[in-house]
């Protein structure tokens, strides 16, 4: 029997086998780079990111323990502090003060300003970065009231996150 003629086809002659090995090289290599890619992409996070981003702020609440709703002139109530994170643009935040007495919204549209309620130290076009601070202020009868239970919330509105939101009662 004579096994060369077998030889010749299930290995093939000098020309036929050099081209399996290269072949099977570049596709490996091929291969190699593309996982590379898609797991470095992944890892690095280097696609394009959807929409807005919810900035990472840590802000805190002081209320004014002093706050005298009797004497019937505008006094803080509170301070929001940014403690640390990413800055926070005015125009996309908008507060929210909710009591027994009533409601009102705060944002760059009105200046946050309403009625007997305001924030005078943050307007349209501003930043709240680390190390600010922003009073809220409020006088007696408006939207809160001495004895009043409370709830203030900053709200990120091109996400709609709330930031913070604290309750309270007025003393």
């Amino acid at each position: 029997m004579d096994l060369t003629k077998y030889r010749a086809k299930l290995i093939g002659n000098e020309e036929e086998r050099a081209v399996s090995p290269v072949i099977g090289v570049i596709l490996m290599v091929a291969i190699t780079v593309i996982l590379a890619a898609v797991i470095a992409a992944f890892v690095l996070d280097m696609g394009d990111s959807i929409g807005d981003s919810t900035p990472n702020s840590q802000i805190g609440y002081e209320s004014n323990a002093a706050w005298d709703g009797s004497s019937g002139s505008v006094e803080v109530l509170g301070t929001f502090n940014h403690e640390g994170g990413d800055e926070v643009e005015a125009d996309e935040v908008e507060v929210q003060l909710e009591s027994d007495s009533g409601e009102v919204t705060l944002d760059a549209n009105n200046g946050f300003s309403s009625g007997d309620v305001e924030m005078p130290n943050f307007d349209t076009g501003d930043t709240f970065t680390v190390g600010d601070s922003l009073d809220i202020e409020a006088l007696d009868g408006s939207e809160i009231s001495s004895g009043d239970d409370y709830e203030i919330t900053i709200i990120h509105n091109p996400t709609d996150t709330i930031l913070n939101s604290e309750e309270g009662t007025a003393p």
